[in-house]
């Protein structure tokens, strides 16, 4: 007999069955996910949402998260119709894997000879540069880090990363006479907007030396002696998720790199292989043979890569994928490294001992000078302020009197952020990043305090001086006097045996020393050193040394 109740009860069970089957394939199903800002994407099944945290699973089946709120709008619609299905299903397995397990690392392989090579171009007769301001818009925090493991415990690097707000630093213990290459090393993420650490990890390896730290503020870039790896936040524990090795046919170890926009980011080896790389794929884009000159550097806005080959400077924009500039530098520089200013106006290239600076909007050289005050700086070169260079993490030079401003004393690696100034300290037993103003305002007090002493310039044009020639040679003597009483009347500089400025030329040696030539190998050779100092008031005010073949000035 039929029954229309019965039949409208078996119905209500078949339409709901195939509505839980349409919900179940719904969720499993495999489609594009979007971030906020439509930069990154990834092909994925949904697994669960939990604490608005989205856990998807690509096709190999690695497990990521992402926060709900950084999905894209039709992402998170997508999340919320599934979330108001009283029937999803749940996994009884009590070890279903997530995010919080590490995929095994990839396998990635590459083949540089199909990726697009970008030309220098020749040095444009007329600059059409226009270099652009970074950001950083937030308040930072002094970030307490935990302290030393060890007395010998040392940072093997310190980056930031403006955009996401955070600083990474490395660290490793390396014990005088020991010679097993693996220690004791760890790995400290910390967000400079709540000057928190947000997660760590500590491992025996060779090196742990993070390169550059993702917008997402989770993912690290590392160097592990010539493999690069990548460590993700979990938790408060950072776990690697990624290895490979970028030029697996040699030991070229990558020393530099730095996120860019749209998903991107740069490398660069200490010989010359500076390349732009898609991050999800880890494919490379484009690749530019810069020599081993020196380390590049990354606009604040990201947008520009400037880097140097040795006699010339060329400026990358990463967007147009192509050298927009080049500068041609007045002769060969020895261990350059280039920075942009903050407002990037202004771009410094430290090498070894001498100091030169550029206009970025006119593409002008500013001046070239010695180190002042015969500051080594080895590469440690920040530029806090488009008017202030740190030189070897300690010395503040003003830029456009070359006064040796202020000495910091304390401080460890720098990083500059924005406006701001990322000082990693190392040296007590407890650990701290500080993050502030470099420089800070006593330096302008001091600085306007100096420039209303009238001797200020000790040195300069129409003083009298004293001309001291006596250190040098007899038989080259009055060569050298003419010659700097030549440029002394060219300044106006009156010479007198009285004056409280005195101009000092000599010439030390000679010494044995050996030097090594490519071509034909070592030879013993007869150095002598030429110096040229002035003194005032018997204090040395400057002084420039250089070393010789032959006693000549």
């Amino acid at each position: 007999m039929f029954n229309p109740h019965k039949n409208t009860f078996r119905l209500g069970l078949a339409t709901l069955a195939v509505l839980l089957l349409n919900g179940t394939a719904a969720a499993q199903e495999v489609r594009k996910w979007t971030d906020d800002t439509g930069g990154f994407s990834v092909d994925a099944k949904f697994v669960s949402e939990k604490d608005g945290t989205v856990t998807v699973k690509t096709a190999d089946g690695e497990q990521l998260e992402i926060p709900v709120a950084k999905l894209s709008k039709a992402d998170q619609d997508y999340v919320k119709g599934l979330a108001a299905n009283p029937f999803r299903k749940k996994s009884t397995n009590p070890f279903q894997p997530s995010m919080k397990t590490p995929a095994a690392p990839k396998s990635v392989s590459f083949d540089w000879s199909r990726v697009e090579a970008l030309g220098m171009p020749l040095a444009d007769t007329e600059w059409t540069f226009q270099p652009d301001a970074s950001q950083f818009t937030t308040t930072p925090k002094k970030i307490t880090l935990p302290g030393k493991t060890d007395f010998f415990e040392k940072a093997t690097g310190f980056v930031g990363n403006s955009v996401a707000g955070c600083v990474a630093a490395g660290y490793r213990v390396g014990r005088p006479g020991n010679r097993d290459p693996k220690a004791a090393v760890r790995l400290v993420l910390a967000d400079v907007n709540t000057g928190r650490v947000t997660g760590s990890a500590e491992l025996e390896s060779t090196t742990l030396v993070p390169l550059a730290i993702h917008d997402d503020g989770q993912q690290i870039i590392v160097r592990n002696d010539e493999e690069l790896e990548i460590w993700t936040l979990s938790g408060k524990k950072l776990e690697k998720t990624t290895a490979f090795d970028p030029y697996p046919d040699s030991k070229d170890k990558i020393v530099w790199s730095r996120f860019l926009n749209d998903g991107q980011f740069a490398t660069w080896n200490g010989n010359g292989k500076l390349a732009v790389w898609q991050f999800d794929s880890l494919t490379p884009i484009y690749k530019i043979n810069t020599g081993n000159a020196g380390s590049p550097d990354l606009s604040g806005n990201r947008k520009y890569i400037v880097f140097v080959t040795g006699s010339e400077i060329g400026i990358l924009d990463t967007e147009k994928k192509e050298i927009t500039a080049s500068i041609s530098t007045p002769g060969k520089l020895n261990w350059p490294t280039v920075k942009f200013s903050p407002s990037g106006d202004k771009l410094a290239c430290a090498a070894h001992m001498t100091l030169l600076t550029w206009d970025l909007t006119t593409g002008e050289l500013q001046r070239k000078t010695q180190s002042p005050y015969g500051v080594i700086m080895n590469g440690r070169i920040t530029f806090p302020h488009d008017n202030f260079l740190l030189l070897g993490g300690s010395t503040l030079i003003e830029l456009n009197n070359q006064l040796n401003i202020w000495k910091y004393s304390g401080m460890g690696t720098t990083v500059a952020m924005g406006e701001y100034t990322a000082i990693l300290i190392n040296q007590n037993p407890e650990g701290a990043v500080l993050i502030g103003e470099v420089p800070h305002p006593p330096v302008f007090d001091a600085l306007e305090k100096a420039l209303n002493q009238p001797d200020l310039f000790v040195f300069r044009k129409g003083v009298d001086v004293r001309l001291d020639v006596s250190g040098i040679p007899a038989n080259k003597r009055s060569d050298v006097q003419k010659i700097l009483t030549d440029k002394l009347n060219g300044m106006n500089c009156s010479i007198n045996p009285a004056a409280k400025t005195s101009l000092v030329a000599r010439i030390t040696g000679p010494k044995s020393a050996t030097r090594s030539y490519r071509s034909s190998g070592d030879h013993k050779v007869t150095v002598y050193t030429t110096a040229l100092e002035v003194i005032y008031d018997g204090d040395v005010a400057w002084h420039k040394k250089a070393a010789r073949i032959s006693p000549s000035y």
